[in-house]
């Protein structure tokens, strides 16, 4: 009995012990490591978009798209040495009905990249709520938040479903819509229509709270982004006088065009474009990129040799001046497949 009386409270002081210890373990966070908490917390958090070694950021967009563009050549040798878990890059190419095959099983980077945005942005608006220490730049984060989760799933339904079409759109299935993820909620397809509601209703809500222009960081959505974006929707919807109004609504914001004869110094890089950044390029309303570590050669990003054979009446005299367009020499002369 005196054991007894002696190793309960032992064993209760062990685990008091253990308890404490675990407790102040995962209060103390790694080094580097930060939980936002404040609007300062959080601005750092929205921005860290640019630093492309890392697939997920909030500027990260579909890198098929690049496929289904005339900007990717795809030679002979190319189409038949890609690998089973590429034939969804020979579907897309060719316009195939059906890209994803069962027995060409692959990670769909895409869908990984959107859907983590999505969360992402659900989990900052949630606990952005409890931020106090400044109102206005906590309704403007939360804008811009927005604005980057209904880009995501303006992605993500017309790449995965049906494209919008008025008479079916109700019906059609669409896309999953998760709020809060760490509930673990259930994923059922939203339609088409619930989700084009959704990015509409996204977007007008951030638009008050946002900035009209951005000068420079033009990964920031600002009002002149808004616009654009939903022109693009209108226009997926067909809806061709609404996507005419936004997109001169935000082309009255920022409407400005480089003059490439001021800024190409001679040399065929597009390095050589003098005082352009990515996101600080005034030509870009939103800034939105592929994943660095995304390889160019997969998709035969079109190279220098590959323009010359599609297009050789296309006059390249060496010094850029008689040039129908400056971009041709800029963006693929002294480019390899490798994008080099």
């Amino acid at each position: 009995m005196k054991l007894k009386n002696i190793m309960v409270p032992v064993g209760l002081l062990l685990a008091g012990f253990l308890f404490t210890g675990c407790k102040k373990f995962l209060e103390e966070l790694p080094r580097g490591v930060i939980i936002a908490k404040t609007t300062s917390d959080f601005r750092k958090l929205m921005d860290d978009v640019d630093n492309q070694r890392y697939q997920f950021s909030l500027s990260q967009v579909s890198s098929h798209v690049d496929v289904v563009s005339d900007d990717v050549y795809a030679d002979s040798s190319r189409w038949l040495n890609w690998t089973t878990t590429r034939q969804h890059v020979n579907a897309l190419y060719a316009f195939e009905q059906q890209v994803w095959l069962y027995e060409a099983m692959t990670d769909d980077v895409n869908w990984k990249n959107q859907y983590y945005i999505v969360s992402l942005i659900g989990t900052i608006l949630i606990e952005m709520e409890k931020v106090k220490d400044n109102e206005t730049v906590k309704k403007q984060l939360m804008a811009e938040a927005r604005v980057h989760r209904a880009y995501a799933y303006l992605n993500l339904v017309n790449i995965y479903a049906k494209h919008y079409n008025p008479q079916t759109a109700a019906t059609d299935p669409g896309v999953p819509i998760i709020g809060d993820a760490s509930l673990l909620p259930a994923l059922p397809r939203a339609s088409v229509q619930k989700i084009y509601d959704l990015v509409i209703e996204e977007l007008k809500l951030a638009l008050p709270d946002l900035p009209d222009n951005y000068t420079q960081y033009s990964h920031r959505p600002c009002k002149a982004a808004v616009h654009a974006i939903l022109a693009r929707t209108y226009l997926y919807m067909g809806k061709y006088e609404d996507a005419l109004l936004e997109a001169d609504k935000a082309l009255a914001i920022r409407g400005f065009l480089h003059d490439f004869n001021t800024l190409y110094n001679g040399a065929p890089v597009v390095a050589n474009l003098i005082g352009i950044s990515r996101t600080e390029d005034q030509e870009v309303i939103l800034h939105k990129t592929t994943s660095k570590n995304f390889r160019l050669n997969t998709y035969m990003i079109l190279d220098t040799a590959s323009f010359n054979k599609l297009y050789p009446d296309f006059e390249n005299t060496g010094s850029g001046i008689n040039n129908h367009d400056l971009r041709r020499t800029l963006r693929f002369t002294g480019f390899n497949a490798l994008g080099e």
